[in-house]
């Protein structure tokens, strides 16, 4: 009985060309609601975004002229700033009176300058971080943009690095090197990214160089960037490896002449034989980037496998920049991460190279849907859409309280009366870890207090055992009149023979309610100690907040 046994329609009956037709309507309908629906989540996720830019920038202006230490380092960093803006080597013989940090010189001679615009206190080098910050957010945004040609995408990955604000420490904006550094790094990257000539090749590797000025974490990034610009024409990685190499070796010699040895001390030396922490070869990447990015992961893994698609236009596959930079950004904060004392900002070059890559997945999702609409292959339209939602979702899991990162009413009363009862007392005082407190009250600054443990743990060539000596003997000798120990007592350092020449007689603040940073080690200063003999001239000032007994 014919009609009752379906067969097949010959592929060029009209209703083969029909069904053909109607399948691929109903693709296109799909793929021109999932097109609507990405446009919208798109305006969505603009503005989910920007309100994190927005935050980061509101917190900032907020805390720039906030008078005491946002982190406990501010205060040693103040003091390099101030000896680099009056021609001093930032580099020396640790001592009791001024030892620096471990970092390159850059940021302190910037910031000098600033200091010389403005005036001293933490305003000038904060100015300078907050700008480099906002710097480093339009670099990687260009960055983005010369992959995607995308306003918007590119837009959404500068506030992605802004996002992270709190998950790297809060730092963004404090008086320290590494928003310099960052900027300088993502700017070296951008122009890597663009050269086509020698002299492109040799800003590059200057900008590079000037970003390892700001922070030895540099030196790997810039590094990985010379498969690219080989890939790319021969000649531009030997200018640019030239470039990079002289600036890096010739400024290493001329600082460390300068410093009479102590500039390789500092820098290379002491960093070099500092512990390794263990239990951070997993943490990094659970706790550090997985835990608190692990959507955004998911996008930058599929913007690399992008880049390996497409071409600059020149035919070099985008991949040999994105890849070893990706690595090469991750492989800075892991080490970072790696030895001890490295606190959250190590991980901006990480945060930076997932905002970047995070900009290209979005991207890659995109073209990917777009291609795909065929009547076998609509449903991948919703790609786009998709990856949009995980944006957003990965934007709100950095959510936190813009509140507590801007000092309260509390603080600056704290920090007033901390200040009061430091002037009051009458002589000399040793306050390590902010002896910036110190010189505003017209007192002689000493040794912050991370810079004298840097010295001590290492002890590269016996210098930290000599100055743990030297500090032994000051107390010994009854050096100073005064000696204020930070609420956490064990970041001042000192020995346990303290009490046998010096005695407690009271606390700057309520024992409460010390003056205390917003971010970074919690520890300000706080408990008093006088000379036994001779006491202090005055006697114990009635500012002092009396202990409690048999309290410490």
């Amino acid at each position: 009985m014919t009609g009752l046994t379906p067969v097949a329609t010959p592929s060029g009956s009209p209703r083969a060309d029909k069904s053909v037709a109607h399948a691929r309507d109903s693709a296109l309908d799909e793929a021109g609601g999932s097109a609507g629906l990405h446009r919208a989540l798109r305006v969505v996720l603009v503005a989910v975004a920007g309100a994190f830019l927005a935050t980061y920038v509101a917190i900032a202006i907020a805390r720039m002229r906030y008078p005491y230490e946002i982190e406990w380092i501010e205060g040693g960093v103040v003091d390099e700033i101030r000896r680099a803006f009056t021609g001093h080597s930032l580099y020396g013989r640790p001592s009791l009176h001024y030892t620096p940090n471990i970092y390159t010189p850059l940021y302190y001679y910037v910031s000098g300058v600033a200091l010389k615009i403005f005036g001293g206190g933490f305003f000038a080098p904060r100015l300078v971080s907050f700008l480099a910050s906002l710097a480093a957010f339009a670099c990687v945004a260009a960055l983005v943009r010369i992959e995607t040609r995308d306003n918007l995408v590119a837009f959404v990955s500068a506030c992605l690095f802004a996002a992270c604000f709190r998950r790297g420490g809060a730092w963004f904006d404090v008086a320290r090197v590494d928003s310099l550094f960052v900027a300088l790094l993502f700017g070296g990257l951008l122009i890597v990214r663009r050269a086509r000539t020698s002299g492109a090749a040799v800003a590059a590797g200057a900008v590079m160089t000037l970003a390892f000025l700001s922070k030895q974490a540099a030196l790997i990034p810039a590094a990985v960037v010379v498969l690219f610009l080989w890939r790319r024409r021969w000649s531009l990685a030997v200018w640019y490896s030239a470039t990079f190499g002289v600036g890096l070796i010739g400024s290493t010699v001329a600082l460390d002449l300068w410093s009479h040895g102590w500039y390789r001390f500092y820098v290379f030396e002491m960093p070099a034989v500092h512990e390794i922490v263990g239990e951070e070869y997993h943490a990094f990447w659970t706790d550090d980037l997985l835990a608190p990015l692990g959507l955004a992961l998911i996008l930058c893994i599929a913007g690399l496998w992008w880049t390996a698609k497409v071409r600059t236009d020149d035919g070099v596959a985008a991949a040999w920049f994105h890849v070893p930079v990706f690595a090469g950004l991750l492989a800075s904060a892991y080490q970072g991460r790696l030895h001890s004392g490295g606190y959250d900002n190590v991980l901006f070059p990480a945060f930076g190279a997932v905002a970047l890559a995070t900009g290209l997945g979005l991207h890659a999702a995109a073209v990917f849907a777009r291609s795909a609409v065929r009547p076998r292959g609509a449903a991948v339209a919703w790609l786009a859409p998709l990856a949009v939602v995980v944006a957003i979702v990965q934007f709100a899991t950095l959510t936190y309280d813009p509140g507590a990162q801007i000092p309260d009413a509390a603080r600056h009363r704290a920090g007033a009366r901390t200040l009061a009862a430091l002037r009051s007392l009458p002589g000399t005082v040793y306050l390590p870890g902010h002896g910036e407190y110190l010189h505003r009250i017209g007192k002689e600054s000493n040794v912050q207090g991370s810079a004298l443990e840097d010295v001590i743990r290492a002890d590269v060539r016996g210098n930290g055992k000599a100055l743990r000596r030297a500090l032994d003997d000051a107390i010994a000798a009854g050096r100073w009149d005064w000696i204020v120990v930070d609420s956490a007592p064990t970041f001042s350092y000192l020995p346990r023979s303290l009490k046998r020449t010096y005695v407690a007689v009271g606390t700057l603040v309520p024992r409460r309610h010390p003056l205390l940073p917003l971010t970074g080690t919690m520890t300000g200063p706080l408990t008093v100690w006088a000379r036994r003999d001779p006491p202090p001239p005055g006697g114990v000032p009635d500012t002092l907040v009396p202990l409690v007994p048999g309290t410490r």
